[in-house]
């Protein structure tokens, strides 16, 4: 007899890819990008500002010396002067944002291409079952849809649902096939139905459930479920059979 007990996971964990060596190496690269655009960025701000501020300091010491030599019209040339030079440095500082601007959209976009082939090479490193194409699409999920898609089919039926998606199958016979293989490794190999986030640490999810009496009460339906004792039995029979076989 032959029997396995399996647990895949859940989605959003990634399989610890967010964490890998290949997208930590991109985060890295993209936060040395943005400082130093925000480096040239504070440094171009304050050359404007000191600029403005002697623009400011020349208008008062021009229409000073205007008054003093050339009257009322000589201080509508400085004023006039003043207005052009200080339109300039408008213009040019207006421009100069929207290129800082342009330049981070730019590396957050940047980050999205190389983070996403960063997490396809990760998984392609880490799991070598032959299923690049839906490691690929789960690897790049996010945690909302990976949570969801574990609730509604269970891990393996999620995992699954994917592997028909990135065969190019509909959305709705890909739903239905996940949620039947879910249902299925279920009942057969005693895996939890509901979300198991691996986010949450084993011994804080324990807390939870017993300080809480109607997760508690679920807990025990669970636990006291025919299909749960039947693969229960199932496990136990296998260990029995193991040790024997050892024993010889």
């Amino acid at each position: 007899m032959n029997e396995e007990l399996m647990h895949y996971g859940v989605l959003g964990m990634k399989w610890g890819i967010s964490r890998s060596k290949e997208v930590r190496g991109v985060k890295k690269a993209y936060k040395e990008r943005n400082r130093k655009i925000g480096d040239d960025f504070n440094k171009y701000v304050e050359g404007a500002l000191a600029e403005g501020r002697q623009l400011n300091a020349y208008r008062k010491r021009a229409i000073k010396d205007a008054k003093r030599s050339g009257g009322r019209e000589a201080v509508k040339g400085v004023k006039a002067d003043y207005e052009k030079r200080m339109q300039t440095l408008s213009d040019a500082f207006d421009k100069k944002m929207d290129k800082f601007g342009r330049d981070f959209d730019a590396s957050k976009k940047t980050f999205k291409n190389d983070r996403f082939d960063a997490r396809n090479k990760a998984v392609d490193r880490l799991f070598r079952d032959g299923d690049k194409a839906r490691n690929h699409r789960i690897a790049n999920m996010n945690l909302g849809k990976a949570m969801l898609q574990s609730f509604l089919m269970g891990s393996y039926g999620a995992k699954k649902y994917n592997q028909y998606r990135a065969n190019n199958q509909s959305r709705l016979k890909s739903g239905v096939k996940g949620w039947l293989w879910g249902g299925a490794n279920a009942i057969g190999y005693q895996i939890p139905t509901s979300v198991s986030n691996g986010r949450f640490a084993a011994n804080y999810t324990k807390d939870v459930v017993n300080n809480n009496p109607q997760l508690r009460k679920v807990k025990d339906g669970i636990k006291n479920s025919p299909q749960v004792r039947k693969a229960q039995d199932k496990v136990n029979e296998y260990k029995s059979k193991l040790k024997k076989k050892v024993s010889r």
